[in-house]
């Protein structure tokens, strides 16, 4: 993910729609950082590495891949924001995020 996991999204990009960097080199960075931290600050309701695994594959295999302005950009959705296949909690608030 650039330096750092903490490197900006226009910069990952441009890492990535350069050449310089590659979407699974993006993921498998982010999910390393995510390994590393999630056991203690616990902020993922689930993690889809083997699914971001297999968008970052298909992705570094479009010809059009210097043209797509957030290539390469891991993101992070909130359990609160629907997302096919997975459960979307509202009580994220009530209970400092854990369910229950």
């Amino acid at each position: 993910m650039g330096d750092s996991p903490f490197t900006s999204a226009v910069v990952v990009a441009e890492q990535v729609r350069s050449g310089v960097s590659s979407p699974m080199e993006q993921v498998e960075a982010a999910l390393a950082a995510i390994a590393e931290r999630e056991p203690k600050i616990q902020a993922f309701a689930a993690v889809l590495g083997d699914q971001a695994r297999a968008e970052a594959l298909a992705l570094s295999r479009r010809p059009d891949l210097a043209t797509l302005p957030l290539a390469g950009v891991p993101v992070a959705i909130k359990d609160v924001i629907p997302v096919a296949g997975l459960p979307m909690r509202e009580d994220a608030v009530t209970d400092g995020g854990r369910g229950g």
